[in-house]
């Protein structure tokens, strides 16, 4: 059986623990909690019929399998049966919340060793980092920050003015920014050309502009 990269990881955690077998704690379904199933790195074996139904979950949320079962032999008439879950919404649910992103594996064993019963090897691949941690979200693109406006600066091509810089504000959102916002950048540039984007109030050595709508009369 060719397994993909997760399976082959879910695969290993298994036989890494299937060692200690004979020593291991064994809890009922009916005793799992959701912290049991969704903090990262929890392992256990578990009695009783694993499901999307039967695995504890939050109101909002239920468990749901996304791939195929895969059989695997790994040991003469033993075998493994991979389920990978994956939280999704609940048709219910009324919350407009992102739901969790936890990766949970089921290993159900076939094997003389249990005798008949149920029982499961449970892996949380992908979880909380404890009890009091909040759960990672599945992302969405609301969710996506919009990136803030940023200002390009570049030198001026114009001819006998090599000196020059050309100030541009360039926007990545639909936020619009003023020319005179950037006035803090006037010690950075020409003071002819901060004064043309009306950053210098007097500009030194310039000759003020006559005053034609003043309402002075001059005689004759």
């Amino acid at each position: 059986v060719k397994l993909s990269p997760e399976q082959e990881r879910a695969l290993d955690i298994f036989l890494s623990n299937y060692s200690s077998f004979y020593q291991a704690t064994f809890i009922p379904i009916d005793n799992l909690t959701v912290d049991n199933v969704t903090i990262q790195n929890s392992v256990m074996y578990v009695i009783g019929r694993i499901g999307r139904k039967t695995l504890p979950h939050d109101p909002d949320w239920i468990w749901n399998q996304t791939k195929s079962k895969v059989t695997v032999n790994f040991a003469p008439n033993e075998q493994v049966i991979l389920t990978k879950l994956n939280p999704r919404k609940h048709s219910k649910s009324s919350s407009d919340s992102q739901h969790p992103s936890y990766k949970l594996w089921d290993c159900e064993i076939i094997s003389e060793r249990t005798q008949g019963s149920q029982i499961h090897f449970l892996w949380v691949e992908k979880g909380k980092a404890n009890a009091w941690s909040p759960p990672p979200l599945v992302k969405s693109p609301s969710s996506e920050k919009s990136e803030p406006p940023s200002i390009e600066i570049t030198p001026s091509s114009t001819p006998g003015s090599p000196g020059n810089t050309v100030v541009s504000p360039r926007s990545t959102s639909s936020d619009e920014i003023d020319i005179r916002d950037l006035s803090f950048l006037k010690d950075f540039i020409e003071p002819q050309l901060a004064s043309q984007f009306g950053w210098l109030d007097n500009l030194p050595g310039s000759i003020p502009k006559p005053d034609f709508n003043s309402n002075a009369r001059h005689s004759w």
